[in-house]
């Protein structure tokens, strides 16, 4: 308050506010905060104001008489959750009580902000007044980079701020649980989005469709895809083949993140062609002990799958099995691979005409000018299915 002259000569009272703030008498509790310890019970800190040194009491636990003598010390060491009375008394004799029911806060943990290259970001704990803190980086604790609950990079640079930091926060009583030194790790790529990776994908004509970002090992979510090839068959990060012709197609994924850094990857569909059916070219029936030739048309690149009768398989254009026996009659079946793409299969049949066997019945013993009968007694065939041709001494007689 001040007074000042007139013009007139009479004399003002001048009162300006300069400050507003309320005045309590006694003292009083601003805060309580619980932190778990590892036996799941509770260390306690109470924030209060009041002419110090103050001192710290539990006069009741959930309505029932429970006390406790804390002293000059504002931490409350190894409470179970429950509701507390806690009573405050100044160093006039004046005290306060109030009533907090005290559950763990989360487990406390390093914050860390956007770090953008280029601009400024940090590393951070909640901020209580009854902490202290202290970061360093690596094992270089002798160097302390803050004291405060906050290590700030002005401006980021992940080449040089890449690594593992350190933060010990430690209360006034050595033997609370509050204690303790927590890490984290920046990588080298922190900021960076991941756009997952170049892919090239073979397949075969045909329907298939295709979620391009099954094809990726990992990458960001929330980027979008854009058809290079102008193909018409991308719909989100779906591709259907059916819509495509043999040839190369490019899809394009980007993402971007909050630094507004971009990262890119293409995915490359190489749709290639069905071969077509095989033809199969054989001679039937064959004799039993000829050679069985199979042949097909030559397609370039392409890989041979033949199956048949007794087990047989061969990747050869022209197999060829050298002395046929019975068990090499029936089916056999081809089909060409090229590329990764499978053709339809052929079939074509196969006889295999046995060796006749036959034995001859007569008489042994042939006398001159008389006349003699040699049969013959058919095994595996009728004797009006075939020629007969008789030799004698390996001169050729007659057929009949």
């Amino acid at each position: 308050r001040f007074q000042s002259f007139t013009p007139t000569g009479g004399i003002a009272n001048c009162v300006p506010v300069l400050d507003e703030f309320d005045f309590n008498d006694g003292p009083s509790i601003i805060n309580v905060y619980s932190f778990i310890c590892a036996n799941g019970n509770l260390d306690t800190i109470i924030v209060a104001e009041g002419v110090p040194p103050l001192t710290y009491r539990i006069t009741e636990k959930n309505g029932a008489p429970f006390f406790v003598n804390n002293g000059t010390s504002n931490i409350f060491l190894n409470l179970e959750g429950a509701i507390y009375n806690f009573q405050i008394q100044d160093v006039c004799g004046n005290i306060a009580n109030s009533l907090y029911e005290i559950n763990a806060l989360p487990p406390i943990e390093i914050a860390i902000s956007q770090l953008c290259n280029g601009q400024n970001g940090s590393l951070s704990l909640p901020s209580f007044p009854f902490i202290t803190y202290q970061w360093w980086k690596g094992t270089n604790s002798q160097n302390i980079l803050s004291t405060t609950n906050e290590l700030v990079f002005s401006p980021f640079n992940s080449a040089t701020d890449s690594g593992q930091y350190f933060v010990s926060i430690t209360s006034q009583n050595a033997n609370s649980c509050i204690n303790q030194t927590l890490s984290v790790t920046i990588d080298a790529s922190s900021g960076l989005p991941n756009a997952g990776q170049n892919v090239n994908s073979n397949v075969c004509e045909g329907t298939q469709v295709i979620d391009l970002f099954s094809l990726f090992t990992s990458y960001d979510a929330g980027g979008t895809w854009v058809d290079l090839s102008n193909s018409g068959a991308l719909v989100g990060s779906t591709v259907d083949t059916s819509l495509l012709p043999p040839g190369s197609f490019q899809y394009q994924y980007t993402v971007t993140d909050s630094c507004n850094q971009v990262a890119q990857a293409i995915v490359t569909i190489q749709v290639n062609p069905i071969p077509s059916l095989p033809s199969i070219a054989t001679v039937s029936p064959i004799c039993e002990g000829e050679q069985l030739q199979l042949s097909t048309t030559t397609i370039v690149g392409a890989t041979y799958y033949w199956t048949g009768p007794n087990g047989f398989e061969s990747n050869l254009q022209n197999p060829v099995i050298s002395s046929a026996t019975i068990q090499n009659e029936g089916d056999y079946f081809l089909y060409v691979s090229l590329n990764g793409c499978d053709s339809e299969i052929s079939v074509s049949t196969v006889a295999v005409d046995p060796k006749p066997i036959f034995s001859i019945q007569g008489e042994v013993l042939i006398c001159n000018n008389q006349n003699s009968t040699l049969t013959i007694n058919p095994v595996n065939f009728n004797a009006n299915e075939v020629v007969f041709n008789w030799y004698l001494n390996g001169t050729f007689l007659e057929s009949e």
